[in-house]
């Protein structure tokens, strides 16, 4: 596959230019998928609202399908997640290229060269780590949606009848 899917091309043959266009192209690929992700939240708060006073028929189809879309939200944010660490690459190796000729005299561009494509990527991620944290990213981004992770797994599965709960609840209250 090759350093970040830049096919047989190494660190040393990757210009900058090339790394900051896949860079941009990944935040706008996050950019898509926040959007998207918002979309299905907010699907989910309309199909919670328009599950009360339904039948229990009708509540339980909207059940399945609030499962349906945490899992669309789910799987978007794993996207996410992927594409975080793989802009921390980019920022890496942005900084390695830039830093080349420092890292020549010392020794650790051969080093870094030497590597093989897993470790090398890796390795920027973790040079990258301590000057961009993305953990508090990915919880704002979670902690803004409140997504909860679900499974369908039989007909009523406990995230259902957690829904199904909430609705009666509601409409209750």
């Amino acid at each position: 596959m090759g350093l970040f899917g830049f096919g047989k091309k190494t660190l040393d043959s990757i210009s900058v230019k090339e790394i900051r266009k896949s860079k941009q192209d990944a935040d706008l690929r996050q950019q898509v998928l926040l959007q998207k992700m918002k979309k299905l939240s907010d699907q989910k708060q309309m199909n919670f609202e328009a599950a009360k006073g339904k039948t229990d028929t009708e509540k339980l189809l909207a059940a399945y399908q609030d499962e349906q879309l945490a899992t669309r939200i789910q799987d978007a944010e794993r996207e996410i997640q992927l594409l975080l660490t793989r802009t921390r690459m980019f920022d890496g190796a942005m900084l390695v290229k830039e830093k080349q000729k420092e890292l020549e005299k010392s020794g650790a561009w051969k080093k870094l060269l030497d590597l093989e494509e897993d470790s090398l990527e890796a390795e920027l991620d973790t040079i990258m780590r301590g000057e961009m944290d993305t953990a508090q990213r990915v919880e704002m981004i979670t902690d803004r949606l409140t997504i909860g992770t679900m499974k369908v797994e039989t007909s009523r599965t406990p995230g259902m009848l957690e829904f199904l709960k909430k609705v009666e609840e509601a409409e209750t209250s």
